[in-house]
């Protein structure tokens, strides 16, 4: 860096899309978390507890078909 603070039109910003463009976004996927607020949360000291849920009965009808493929899978 060269100057500080950085003129205006260098200055990386979330609300303007500045950091998701390109040769920023180099630099803000390397800086993620130095650019936007993060926490660390604790798992806690207990053991994990299971995540309980329930299969729907329509699960298997969902179809999904990958770029480059000719035959949809579910």
């Amino acid at each position: 860096m060269q100057d500080f603070p950085p003129p205006p039109d260098r200055v990386l910003k979330v609300s303007g899309g500045s950091f998701f463009e390109f040769p920023a976004i180099r630099w803000s996927v390397v800086h993620m978390r130095e650019f936007l607020p993060t926490v660390e949360v604790s798992g806690g000291l207990d053991a994990p507890i299971s995540f309980e849920y329930e299969r729907g009965e329509n699960m298997n009808s969902i179809t999904y078909l990958l770029w480059d493929a000719q035959d949809s899978m579910t």
